[in-house]
């Protein structure tokens, strides 16, 4: 009778499983390998990562290999997609590099565990084109940016930069005082170094020594060489200047005639003209001519001293300058002026009184052999007379062309008998001056 509960126990229990387990067979498994326990394993799970073969892991001896898993750069299929290191989630940005200098093109990229043919683990190339423009690169003088700073030209190394000089007038002419490198001219630097007075923009190699003021102001070792009172005769122009005349004498003689400037003291005013005359028969005469220049920028001619070269040398003097031309502004068509002056021949023992007045008939063009030119037409009308005793005179009207910046280019001298005493024509000339 006391069987009966544990018999119908089992009854009870045949009836829920549709099978008889006896008492002996009833084991805790414990949740053991494949034991279907309560760790989220799957049956047949070797590696209980919760993933089985059946279930796709397709390494059931690795933990980290199953379906879903992150893939890595590691050779391995990560994620059983039967891909290996596709869309890892360590994978690299790699640069492409077109110009192989090592630096890549920051917006020609892709991503991957390695890198492909010409891609580079740098993005920091400005310029992909040019293997000599990356940041590493030494900047060049050739209008580019070649490391990569955002400046251009800047910094360069000597060997490809030029020497500037500091140019403190302003004047565009540098003294070697300072000195840059650099690709170009920097603000207030020059690339020449031969202004002889920085601080004053007058003064500098391109400048016209061409005032009395006691100043070298074009650096070239002299000092008021171009300094002319009066530009109708150019002093200036110093022994540079040459001009070539053909003159006829009141002889009938031809000469060919070179006039330059012997001398020139801007600061007394004082000029020596000399004038070679070499003639047709061989002949040669050379007058020596003295000017006054004064400070108003009037001309006058104050004696004169005469060689044939052997036995004849004649020197005349003026008791007074002949004043020839006036300032230049007051030299306008119609103005006229006067002049008285006695000369005499040391030589030969002649005395002369001449008096005559000049006067301005205008502007007008006028050809020589040397070219066409705009002049200023001036007649002076003159009367000389011989006090010697020989009785001589006459009354006569020279008229010359002169020509700014050059001077005199035809000149001609008739008396009133219609004899021409002298003619002279500009052959050639060089320096225009001032």
């Amino acid at each position: 009778m006391r069987r009966t509960p544990l018999i119908a126990a089992l009854i009870a229990l045949t009836a829920c499983t549709g099978q008889f387990v006896p008492d002996d067979k009833f084991e805790d498994t414990g949740g053991g390998e494949d034991g279907g326990g309560d760790d989220g394993s799957s049956p047949g799970d070797a590696d209980g990562d919760g993933y089985s073969p059946e279930d796709g892991d397709c390494d059931d001896d690795n933990a980290d290999v199953f379906p879903g898993q992150d893939e890595l750069c590691d050779d391995i299929d990560n994620d059983c997609d039967g891909a290996i290191d596709d869309d890892a989630v360590d994978a690299a940005t790699w640069y492409f590099d077109g110009d192989q200098d090592g630096h890549g093109d920051p917006f020609n990229t892709a991503v991957s565990c390695e890198p492909y043919t010409n891609f580079v683990d740098v993005g920091d190339d400005c310029d992909d084109a040019r293997d000599y423009v990356n940041p590493t690169a030494v900047e060049l003088c050739d209008g580019l940016d070649n490391d990569c700073d955002d400046e251009i030209d800047e910094d360069v190394a000597p060997e490809d930069a030029e020497t500037f000089y500091i140019d403190a007038d302003g004047d565009g002419y540098g003294s070697a005082d300072e000195t840059i490198q650099a690709c170009g001219a920097p603000s207030g630097y020059s690339d020449t170094d031969d202004d002889c007075d920085d601080d004053d923009p007058g003064v500098n190699p391109g400048a016209a020594d061409a005032t009395s003021d006691g100043v070298d102001n074009d650096c070239d070792g002299s000092t008021d060489e171009d300094a002319s009172c009066n530009d109708y005769r150019p002093f200036g122009a110093g022994s540079a200047a040459s001009r070539v005349y053909s003159t006829t004498a009141y002889d009938g003689g031809s000469y060919t005639e070179t006039v330059t400037i012997s001398s020139w003291v801007p600061t007394s005013g004082l000029a020596t003209v000399q004038r070679v005359m070499l003639g047709s028969t061989g002949s040669s005469w050379t007058i020596t001519e003295n000017h006054q220049c004064a400070s108003t920028g009037e001309v006058a001619l104050t004696g004169y001293n005469l060689s044939d070269g052997g036995l004849t040398t004649a020197t005349v003097s003026f008791t007074a300058g002949r004043t020839d031309l006036l300032a230049v502004a007051d030299m306008s068509s119609g103005s006229s002026w006067t002049y008285g002056y006695s000369a005499s021949d040391a030589l030969l023992g002649s005395l002369w009184d001449v008096s005559g007045t000049f006067e301005v008939m205008g502007t007008e063009s006028v050809t020589v052999t040397a070219g066409t030119f705009d002049a200023l037409k001036i007649a002076n009308t003159y009367s000389l007379t011989d006090n010697s005793g020989n009785g001589f005179s006459r009354d006569s009207t020279a008229t010359s062309w002169w020509v700014n910046g050059l001077g005199v280019v035809k000149v001609t001298d008739q008396d009133d008998s219609g004899r021409t005493w002298e003619s002279r024509e500009l052959q050639s000339y060089s320096v225009f001056s001032p």
